[in-house]
């Protein structure tokens, strides 16, 4: 047996791979650089993010698109363009990133997570179901690690109980759920472009949507709630969450190769799925996509069995980085980030839990919200495989990792 490169033994790799890779062509420098010569670099000046725009538009077949700096903005701004504010509630996911709930918390409403399933980390439909309230105004679903959520129980849900549902599909672009594009099946879908995303323009992030008055309105309130044709006149509460003409330059250049990109992505995956299957290591459960659509694979993630290792996971994940291959583990689920157990946001006030628009619980326990949100990210393991860049050589020696460090620490 191989001696672990933690206890001194040879790396499988002496170039670590990244978890990350950030894939830009030549296209992206030559539309960079245009931008820089014609001095416009905002966007109501310019012509790239608009172009941007109507591209992603024409891919994801959405009718009308706003675009922003971020994806945690593009969430703000569904939520106030569906009118969340003090007393409400949005029911979440805890697997994803921080920035799916927490919008919430800027609009003064109060998230409410609901569990996930123990195979995908997708959020659980039975347990939505048991959240929903009178409050309740919003329900947020994230289509994890990029692969397609199951979004017709939730759909479902949403039209008994006519509560609108918004797609976080910051993880994954170019997905699919039963032939549809995700993001495109809730009143809104929202999407990020940051520099590890499937595609990326630095920063950055769109909404897509249907619904006109809706689109408009997130717009508006996305450029300072400023009224056209009036001067510096403003009619809200608005924000600076434009999109640069620098990142739709990117964005242009990114979008071209995203089908390609994407095909690779999923060959891949096959590929791991397959090499690792044929290990066949007991505790070591692979991922599988769904059967109702498409994934782009933008994390492959492994989960483990502890009780059939002799280490704990963030030893193994040290483990195999010390291999070579930069894995990761999940944060904590979001309902147990520190300021959810302290109800402290406003200084040392509880607002917008302690509030008298507020019926619910004064201080609502997210310890004991999701369990099994909590069993699985202890279980996962983020691995290195699936960006475009990667050869076969790089996917053998994730192969070789993984089978070293997970052999090594089996319990017979």
């Amino acid at each position: 047996m191989e001696k672990l490169a933690l206890h001194g033994g040879v790396p499988v790799r002496k170039d670590p791979l990244p978890l990350f890779e950030v894939n830009l062509g030549e296209e992206e420098s030559k539309n960079v650089l245009e931008v820089l010569k014609s001095r416009k670099l905002v966007q109501t000046h310019g012509i790239w993010a608009n172009k941007f725009g109507e591209m992603i538009k024409d891919y994801l077949g959405s009718k009308y698109i706003v675009l922003a700096n971020n994806g945690t903005s593009t969430m703000h701004l569904s939520l106030i363009a569906l009118d969340i504010g003090p007393g409400d509630e949005v029911i979440c996911s805890p697997l994803g990133w921080i920035s799916s709930g927490t919008p919430s918390l800027y609009q003064n409403a109060i998230p409410i997570y609901a569990d996930v399933d123990p195979e995908f980390g997708f959020i659980n439909p039975e347990d939505v179901r048991k959240k929903i309230t009178s409050r309740t105004k919003a329900i947020s679903v994230v289509h994890t690690w990029g692969l397609p959520a199951d979004l017709d129980p939730i759909l479902e849900i949403g039209e008994q109980y006519n509560i609108p549902i918004v797609e976080d599909a910051a993880e994954a672009l170019g997905a699919s759920y039963k032939n549809c594009k995700v993001g495109t099946l809730g009143i809104f879908g929202s999407f990020s472009t940051v520099w590890n995303k499937i595609i990326t323009t630095g920063e950055g992030g769109f909404l897509v949507s249907d619904d006109q008055f809706l689109a408009d309105k997130a717009k508006h309130y996305g450029n300072f709630a400023k009224v056209p044709g009036k001067g510096d006149y403003f009619d809200g509460l608005g924000y600076n969450y434009r999109m640069t003409e620098l990142m739709g330059a990117l964005g242009v250049g990114q979008v071209k190769r995203i089908e390609n990109n994407i095909s690779i992505r999923r060959e891949n995956a096959a590929f791991l799925s397959k090499q690792l299957e044929s290990l066949e290591i007991d505790g070591l459960q692979i991922p599988k996509e769904p059967n109702y659509g498409k994934g782009v694979w933008w994390k492959y993630t492994l989960l483990l069995e502890l009780k059939q290792f002799c280490a704990s996971r963030d030893e193994i994940v040290k483990a195999i980085r010390s291999e070579g291959i930069l894995c990761d583990a999940p944060v904590l689920p979001d309902n147990l980030q520190p300021f959810y157990q302290n109800h402290q946001i406003y200084g040392t006030t509880k607002c917008p839990w302690d509030c008298h628009y507020y019926t619910g619980l004064s201080l609502v326990d997210y310890s004991k919200m999701c369990p099994e949100a909590a069993n699985y990210s202890d279980r996962a393991i983020w691995l290195t495989g699936c960006s475009p860049s990667l050869n076969r050589n790089d996917l053998d020696s994730i192969i070789h990792a993984v089978e070293k460090v997970l052999k090594w620490y089996k319990i017979n």
